[in-house]
């Protein structure tokens, strides 16, 4: 379909749907990246594609709704890390020049870039959810934790297992992720007024980027959340307790995840105690993944035709959390994990803030 196509599509359905808004919902897309290359091939249909819903976005009414735009540019694992480090980099820069050149109304501020340089997530989930002969012996290897796994895998069964690898898999993680989330309001406030004082109890929430537990202050909503922060302070009884529940996205390891989470928690415990609060008055409740925000998050906002499979999976109280995730790695050879991570788990990464009388 040609980019002409799809862009009168795009338009016509808007017109259809004019209450809806084409774009009324966060969006996502994606691009393609061929190996080694930080510039963007136009031939590519997925590339012309996404290009064609910014252009519509562009027009629309929703473009004045923009809040952010989340760019993850992920690479290949084969070469060096630095390369990929590099390159994934480079990937992120063009889109978001793209992005700059599209909607000229975007700030710096509007733009969160985080890369992947190795996509190792993807190969795992690549290969567990093939048939072939290899298959268990790449999975022992990928999951071994050692640092030479791109040599290894070349020489395994003499090189058919990279071969299929380079062929089969390293074409599709070769991209960059694009999420595009909305303010509830046409216009983004840029008032530097106080904000409303929490009540008692309300829970504030300070978000971290994936595989982080240093406070960005202007990472997604924190700025605000961070100046509801001390104004929440004051208003708070002094016998009161400040808990907080820190929480990692389930992509990684979980052993990993909850020393993230817990790390994020004392981040946060830091940050209090810098506005004034006592050390004696917080408490650390919990530290794991937040398997129950994906959850919401998928239900209230995910518009793939595979929301039923993952929502039928996370629903699942027969399965162990590790066996929900090789579940939804498995869906799609990976696909649908990788757009979960991209769309869905910036919120989940998080440490909420609330309070309780002692």
């Amino acid at each position: 379909m040609s980019r002409k196509v799809i862009i009168s599509v795009l338009v016509v359905l808007g017109m259809l749907f004019p209450g809806a808004g084409l774009f009324a919902g966060n969006w996502s897309g994606s691009f393609r990246w061929q190996a080694g290359k930080s510039a963007l091939d136009l031939s590519n249909r997925e590339n012309a594609s996404a290009i064609a819903e910014i252009d519509v976005l562009a027009s629309s009414v929703e473009a004045g709704r923009i809040a952010r735009i989340n760019v993850t540019s992920y690479s290949s694992p084969e070469g060096s890390l630095s390369w990929n480090t590099k390159l994934a980099a480079r990937r992120s820069e063009a889109i978001v020049s793209l992005l700059k050149e599209k909607l000229p109304g975007l700030t710096d501020s509007q733009i969160v870039v985080s890369d992947v340089p190795e996509d190792w997530a993807s190969t795992e989930a690549y290969v567990r959810a093939c048939n072939k002969q290899w298959k268990d012996e790449t999975l022992t290897l990928l999951k071994s934790g050692k640092n030479d796994k791109e040599s290894l895998l070349q020489d395994l069964w003499g090189g058919i297992v990279w071969d299929d690898l380079l062929w089969n898999c390293f074409t599709r993680i070769r991209r960059t992720e694009i999420y595009v989330e909305y303010t509830t309001n046409i216009e983004i406030s840029a008032s530097s007024a106080a904000p409303a004082e929490n009540p008692h109890g309300e829970r504030i929430s300070v978000k971290f980027a994936a595989g982080n537990s240093e406070i960005l202050s202007h990472y997604l909503d924190n700025t605000s959340q961070l100046q509801s922060l001390q104004f929440w302070i004051v208003s708070l009884p002094p016998e009161s307790v400040v808990v907080l529940d820190a929480l990692s996205s389930p992509e990684g390891k979980v052993s990993w995840n909850k020393t993230l989470a817990r790390r994020r928690a004392e981040a946060v415990k830091r940050k209090l105690v810098e506005l004034g609060v006592s050390v004696d008055r917080i408490t650390v409740r919990t530290c794991e993944e937040n398997w129950a925000g994906l959850r919401e998050v998928v239900a209230s906002s995910w518009l793939g035709p595979d929301k039923n499979d993952i929502l039928h999976i996370l629903d699942d109280t027969s399965l162990s959390d590790s066996s929900k995730k090789e579940q939804l790695e498995a869906l799609d050879g990976g696909v649908t994990w990788s757009r979960l991570i991209a769309a869905s788990m910036r919120s989940l990464r998080c440490v909420n803030i609330s309070a309780t009388a002692e």
